[in-house]
């Protein structure tokens, strides 16, 4: 409303359409609506839980597109001013039950109001029947209710808990990137001629006078991150670069975290982040934070972190989705990371590099690409790295038979996903496939998987571990906190979990799970 309260109307066959308040919306058996996070900070402020059923159309829509969303300046198609222009022909009226549903109703007398509110309880309504019969059509139904909706109820008690963090070590932590951003800044500035931090353009050419790699990706500033996570140490002006962008987005993401009150963050999860499936945080992403920005978080009195993480997840997907006989008894040998390192390095000390590198090949990244990073970082010619690259991947001589076997199925079906739903679809119906198609299709295989993997664990973590308190999905891991005296009981049946989901999908690998510091 303009005062800025939060009006709430349910709809149901027996009462009909009424004004309602939190509690009686926690109490609905089961609750179909749209934007439900946009609700979270209220329900968290007057300590109300949500309903155990929950059924998002938003959440569901984002499941259906299968596509990613690359313009910020464009609506998102699963928002609900979208949903609606699907629902709404009329343009005005559309516009009347938008500004309503965003910015309140005005001074309209209550018959007026129920009204409004009764046009978009009938219009969610009707959007879910549409998405329950879509839902079937395009083999989601099943992954929806077993696992996107099950657990976008649980993630929601997570955002509603919340983090706990250490005030005065945040404080600090913010110092010191201050520190870091400022001699970094000078650095550029004065010995690389960089004034303009965001100007890609211009720390392109000035890499280009400076005669460095011209493997680094421009396409997209994540794009610019991962090439200097994987070249930063090679020159002292990539260094200062990389320290730079690390130190400006983690200090980004602490401040934010300073405008929660009493010491807890609030991040908002979202269970369909990304079109792979992955589960992402935002508002701030505490996902994107470097491990040593980490630190700043602390378990609740009497407990401790434990932060279970799958050990070359995506390889092993791979291994078992492709076949490949070589792939996957290396894979159950031993470390691929540290082997590919031996082979490119010399020795196990590159394996963060090597790892970089093998995941990059997961996902299409050609033998000559990475055989000019290889000789970047090793410093050995490039022949000699590209004669490496092609004896260690050659042996795995299923991988181009399993790469084209999805690229068919892309280009007759439109669609890529898991076993169980997650699809992504195609952007064009030409008979070829664009490179960019060809070279997402792998990834949304692995990637879909893994997400699939995770989100079970995730689920089983809520309904079957009593002492284990689940907070905050990373990327192939999970971060939970356990009571101090059962904490090894806690960890055995975590490895177990994450063991057995791997292997429930993937019943030809060995899954390894460590257990690493959280900061």
């Amino acid at each position: 409303s303009e005062a800025g309260e939060c009006k709430l109307y349910s709809w149901d066959g027996r009462r009909g359409i009424q004004e309602c308040d939190l509690n009686s919306l926690a109490k609905l058996p089961t609750a179909i609506t749209y934007s439900f996070g946009d609700l979270i900070p209220l329900l968290r402020a007057r300590d109300v839980k949500a309903p155990k059923q929950l059924i998002d159309v938003c959440h569901v829509a984002r499941i259906l597109t299968g596509r990613p969303h690359r313009s910020p300046a464009r609506t998102a198609p699963w928002a609900f001013d979208s949903l609606l222009q699907g629902l709404v022909p009329d343009s005005e009226a559309r516009k009347r039950l938008s500004e309503a549903q965003l910015r309140g109703i005005g001074n309209l007398t209550p018959v007026h109001m129920l009204k409004i509110a009764g046009e978009l309880l009938g219009h969610i309504e009707a959007l879910w029947r549409v998405q329950v019969s879509e839902l079937r059509n395009r083999d989601e139904y099943e992954r929806y209710f077993k696992v996107e909706k099950p657990l976008n109820e649980m993630l929601i008690e997570c955002q509603l808990r919340g983090l706990r963090v250490d005030l005065h070590r945040l404080e600090k932590r913010i110092d010191t990137l201050d520190d870091s951003l400022f001699l970094a800044k000078r650095e550029l500035k004065t010995k690389w001629n960089v004034d303009d931090t965001d100007d890609l353009d211009h720390i392109r050419s000035r890499i280009g006078e400076l005669f460095l790699p011209e493997d680094i990706d421009f396409s997209s500033r994540e794009s610019l991150d991962s090439s200097l996570k994987l070249l930063g140490d090679t020159h002292p002006f990539l260094r200062c670069l990389k320290t730079f962008r690390d130190s400006r987005r983690d200090r980004e993401i602490l401040l934010r975290l300073g405008a929660f009150p009493a010491g807890r963050a609030f991040p908002t999860f979202e269970c369909m982040g990304t079109v792979t499936g992955r589960v992402t945080l935002k508002d701030p992403p505490i996902q994107n934070l470097k491990r040593t920005s980490r630190d700043v978080f602390l378990p609740e009195e009497g407990f401790q972190f434990v932060y279970p993480d799958y050990s070359q997840f995506e390889p092993g997907i791979m291994a078992d989705d492709s076949g490949d006989s070589q792939l996957i008894s290396d894979y159950n040998a031993g470390d691929l990371y540290s082997s590919l390192s031996v082979a490119l390095f010399g020795s196990v000390r590159e394996r963060a590099a090597a790892k970089i590198l093998f995941l990059s090949f997961c996902y299409g990244m050609s033998h000559s690409r990475m055989a000019s990073f290889a000789a970047r970082l090793s410093g050995e010619s490039l022949e000699d790295c590209q004669r490496a690259i092609a004896e260690f991947f050659g042996r795995y001589t299923q991988l181009d038979e399993w790469q084209g076997s999805i690229e068919a199925r892309l280009l007759t079906e439109g669609r890529v996903g898991s076993h169980m739903g997650n699809y992504r679809y195609r952007d064009s119906s030409g008979k070829q496939l664009s490179p960019i198609e060809r070279r997402w299709a792998a990834t949304q295989r692995i990637q879909g998987t893994a997400s699939l993997i995770l989100k079970k664990v995730m689920i089983r973590i809520f309904r079957e571990c009593e002492s284990i308190k689940m907070l905050i999905p990373m990327h192939d891991a999970v971060l939970c906190e356990v009571p101090q005296e059962v904490y090894d009981d806690c960890a055995k049946q975590l490895e177990r979990l994450f063991i057995e989901e791997f292997h429930a999908e993937c019943p030809s690998v060995e899954p390894r799970v460590t257990f690493n510091a959280f900061s």
